[in-house]
Formats: structure tokens, sequence, C-alpha cells
């Protein structure tokens, strides 16, 4: 399976200090973003789960509610002068649902620190 694009912007779940690792990852093709799962030891892709809607630039999961977040591109929009959005990402779906938008044409990426803030 051939990807043009793999996203280098990947977010890791852990439901525990012990438990599995989750990593999940996009690939960007077509003006959209597909929502994979990856095999944290080796980078392999273990499952396609479903297309974003949105290019995402970058991802990061809520450590304190597990729920995944992506940064849109502006060139997910069809206007000249959109802004870049934050959005919520099913991880059984691989839909994105707007949060709102971030103010800035262009979020490389997004993080949260430990206490989820």
């Amino acid at each position: 399976m051939f990807f043009r694009t793999i996203a280098t912007f990947l977010a890791l779940l852990a439901t525990s200090a012990f438990a599995q690792v989750t990593l999940y990852g996009t690939v960007n093709a077509a003006g959209n973003s597909t929502l994979v799962r990856l095999d944290p030891a080796t980078g392999a892709l273990l499952q396609t789960i479903g297309p974003v809607g949105y290019i995402i630039n970058g991802l990061a999961a809520d450590p304190t509610t597990g729920t995944l977040y992506g940064s849109t591109s502006s060139e997910s929009e069809s206007c000249s002068n959109c802004l870049s959005r934050i959005v919520t990402i099913n991880t059984s779906t691989g839909a994105g649902t707007v949060v709102g938008p971030t103010g800035q044409s262009q979020v490389a990426t997004i993080t949260f620190t430990p206490s989820g803030a």
C-alpha cells in the first residue's frame, strides 16, 4: 500500500502507566487526511481508520480524557483567507468535528501538558 505523504504528526494515547500505547497518525492525500493506527515499536501501518474531513497538520491527545485533537491546514477550506481550526477526531471512524478557529492561518502542531492544559 503506497501513501503519498504520511504526516509526521502523531499522537500517543495511554490509559495507564503500564497500558498498551496506541499511536495515531494521518495520511494526507487529495485535500484530506485519513486517520491511521500505527505500531508504536515499528511505525508499521496497523489500521486505516477513516477520513478526517480536513487536512491535519498536528495531532495531540488530551492525557486526561483521551480525546484526540487535530489542527487543520487552512488549505482544508475552499476560501483564500480561511483560518486553521482545532478539531476533535473520532478514533473509531476518523471523522473530525470542528471545535473552533485558531485565529491563525497555519498551526503546525499542538500539544497538551500532562495535566491536560
